[in-house]
């Protein structure tokens, strides 16, 4: 089925999506293809970072299509990284291009404690809490444990969209002796290990998937309900203790976990 484009409501601004349109594989979801022209229309600068998007009610004049394939559209556009929705605002551009996907290479117990040095952590809140049921399970600890909750958002050098939510839970007298700046490139636990001597000797890994809800998904510029990879990592020293704990939320397409393995005879 070709998409026919009508006029848009204001003509002068009006970019030109007909006749690619018209090309492209019939089979193509309508979806798909008003997503490609209109990336097409914010990677050629039609619609700069932090302006608007037309509304939805002018998409759906200018392709002839209804509200619904223009919400799918738009929603494509948001997992891709490209705009952001805002509830009662519209559609706003915040990046020109797709944000490249985040490939975290890991060969060592080193490799699951840093991200590269082209990341940094983004400081969201710093809580003291006790652990209750959920985070007890969550991170192996007792209920009533007392810890220190570090809540962040990691970003790259390459691109300001956030390819990581994530929690930090660590003893609460570290507080006493280290400063959290709002942007952090070191680790937490070289900062651990520079100021307590004590680092990882053994580490526990858990990976599943999710959706991504309510605040979580407009930190992280997606969808209610997108999918998710989700890691919580446990770190335990020279004793055995489990002395912190992170999770991460990672959105699809924007994250790889690889691994280097060889067989052991």
């Amino acid at each position: 089925m070709a998409i026919i484009a009508k006029p848009d409501l204001q003509p002068a601004d009006r970019p030109e999506p007909a006749e690619e349109l018209a090309r492209e594989e019939a089979g193509e979801p309508l979806y798909l293809r008003i997503s490609a022209a209109l990336q097409k229309d914010i990677e050629g600068g039609v619609y700069p970072v932090s302006k608007m998007l037309p509304t939805e009610t002018e998409l759906c004049y200018r392709f002839g299509v209804s509200r619904y394939t223009v919400r799918e559209a738009l929603r494509r556009l948001s997992e891709m990284g490209l705009v952001q929705r805002r509830a009662g605002s519209g559609t706003v551009v915040v990046a020109r291009e797709c944000p490249t996907t985040f490939v975290h290479r890991v060969g060592t117990l080193r490799g699951l404690l840093a991200y590269p040095e082209d990341t940094y952590r983004e400081l969201v809140a710093k809580e003291f809490i006790e652990a209750d049921e959920q985070i007890s399970e969550t991170i192996g600890c007792p209920v009533g444990t007392k810890w220190l909750r570090l809540t962040c958002l990691r970003k790259s050098d390459q691109s300001p969209t956030p390819f990581c939510w994530g929690e930090f839970y660590l003893p609460p007298d570290v507080d006493q002796t280290m400063d959290w700046p709002q942007i952090d490139r070191e680790t937490v636990h070289d900062r651990l290990k520079g100021l307590t001597h004590t680092q990882a000797h053994r580490a526990e890994i858990q990976i599943s998937a999710s959706a991504i809800r309510g605040a979580l998904a407009g930190m992280l510029m997606v969808r209610e309900g997108a999918p998710a990879l989700n890691i919580v990592r446990r770190y335990f020293d020279e004793q055995g203790e489990n002395y912190t704990s992170t999770v991460t939320i990672h959105p699809e397409h924007r994250f790889v976990y690889s691994m280097d393995l060889s067989r052991e005879d």
